[in-house]
């Protein structure tokens, strides 16, 4: 049972077809690059789960009609802890920062090797 109360038949079957589109018109995209490897076997799945999980996650988004609580309860939490609210946006930056970082040099490493 969601926020918005139960899901019907229908919402299910939208939510379930969107899903499996968005797997498919990943596969159907990337199918001409593929060379039959492990590496692009494993990237081409996971690339098709994620995409059918986030058009899966907006929908039902979309779909439900008091998702309102949510939104309310960060604003407020926005609003009375501004310093802490700062320290995760900032700490979250800053280990964004450093994974990435570090993908791009062992790339760049990868690369002159």
């Amino acid at each position: 049972m969601s926020l918005a109360g139960p899901w019907t038949p229908l919402r299910r079957a939208i939510t379930a077809c969107a899903s499996l589109f968005a797997f498919i018109l990943v596969v159907a995209f990337q199918w001409p690059d593929y060379d039959g490897s492990l590496g692009r076997t494993f990237t081409l799945f996971g690339l098709s789960l994620i995409a059918g999980l986030v058009v899966w996650s907006t929908l039902q988004w979309l779909l439900s009609s008091r998702h309102r609580i949510l939104s309310v309860m960060a604003r407020n939490n926005l609003v009375r802890r501004k310093r802490n609210t700062a320290l995760v946006v900032v700490g979250l930056l800053v280990g964004s920062a450093i994974v990435t970082s570090s993908l791009v040099i062992g790339d760049s490493l990868d690369a002159t090797m």
